[in-house]
């Protein structure tokens, strides 16, 4: 715990810390509680294709059942234009399939951006490639949107992350995308709240190996 908790109110603390834990559980959850489901990365990620679609339907569904634990009103929301992948909604308008801002003290508009990135990029400029490739929608500017405040957010913003790697957590080129995913969170000045692998079952002749990120971005005044 920090040094500063002590001077949180209460509407801070459920602001602030527990719609993370839930969503950080949500996270853990849609692998551990679906074998199913990880038995499917399992195999997705020995085919080395982008699967951020899938990770995105998959995420999406399984957070309807943690939507009432953030707010009693949340709703969840895919692609809604001028909006992330996911978002967490209550206390907010929609015209035109856009979300307004959120207002009132039950407010809760929390943006989610996601990317998934394979190893199969390769090390050294496919890391950076993978991450910031100029021009390109990457994590990179996922981080920049997000600490900047480009999309209405309250409490805060997510931007996640899923690295798969078709061999084991041992290999240098795994341990390159993971510590070059870190510094990136670090540089844009973003709240790393999950980094830990995810665990998938043995496949007979296949080794596959998933990691899971999230970080988080306190909304700005301007965007509420």
């Amino acid at each position: 715990m920090g040094d500063d908790e002590s001077t949180l109110t209460d509407r801070t603390w459920y602001d602030c810390l527990m719609p993370t834990q839930i969503l950080c559980t949500a996270f853990r959850e849609l692998w551990s509680s679906n074998s199913t489901r990880s038995l499917t990365l399992a195999r997705l990620v020995q085919h080395k294709r982008q699967i951020e679609g899938w990770w995105k339907c998959e995420l999406a569904a399984h957070l309807w059942d943690y939507a009432a634990k953030v707010d009693g009103e949340a709703h969840v929301w895919m692609e809604a234009p001028d909006r992330a992948d996911i978002a967490i909604a209550c206390g907010t308008g929609n015209k035109n399939g856009v979300l307004a801002p959120a207002t009132g003290d039950g407010r809760t508009i929390i943006p989610m951006e996601l990317k998934t990135v394979g190893t199969f990029w390769g090390g050294g400029a496919g890391v950076e490639k993978a991450y910031r490739e100029p021009g390109k929608k990457r994590l990179e500017q996922d981080m920049v949107d997000a600490q900047r405040g480009r999309r209405p957010a309250y409490p805060f913003s997510v931007v996640a992350l899923l690295v798969t790697h078709a061999g084991t957590s041992d290999d240098a080129v795994l341990k390159q995308y993971l510590r070059r995913a870190r510094e990136l969170g670090e540089q844009h000045e973003l709240k790393m709240v999950l980094d830990e692998a995810v665990s998938l079952p043995t496949i007979p002749d296949m080794l596959s190996t998933a990691h899971q990120f999230a970080w988080t971005a306190t909304a700005r005044s301007s965007a509420v």
